[in-house]
């Protein structure tokens, strides 16, 4: 779906690029977000995958290569409060902070 819909093209890693992503079977669901300017080097798409838990759906790839590609969650847009409410009693107080 994103090789069709964005100007981005996912192949494998030769020797001489510069920017790629790089995907390992780490804890968690995960991607860094972005590319900074001036950085080069590689990002990191954490799939886990084990016999009692796995990222291996095609929803939170694509989730996680979107954040590579440097989309941030909705509830992260600094203009956020103009548009939705954050009812914080509903939130677990674990994962409270990203929603701030």
């Amino acid at each position: 779906m994103i090789n069709n819909t964005f100007c981005v093209q996912f192949r494998p890693k030769i020797s001489t690029d510069t920017y790629f992503i790089l995907v390992q079977n780490s804890s968690g669901c995960s991607a860094t977000v972005g590319y900074n300017d001036g950085y080069s080097g590689d990002r990191y798409l954490n799939l886990m995958h084990t016999p009692t838990s796995s990222c291996m759906h095609i929803g939170t790839i694509q989730h996680e290569l979107m954040h590579i590609l440097g989309f941030f969650h909705e509830h992260s847009q600094p203009d956020r409060d103009q548009f939705v409410t954050i009812e914080y009693s509903n939130i677990a107080s674990a994962i409270e902070l990203l929603f701030l």
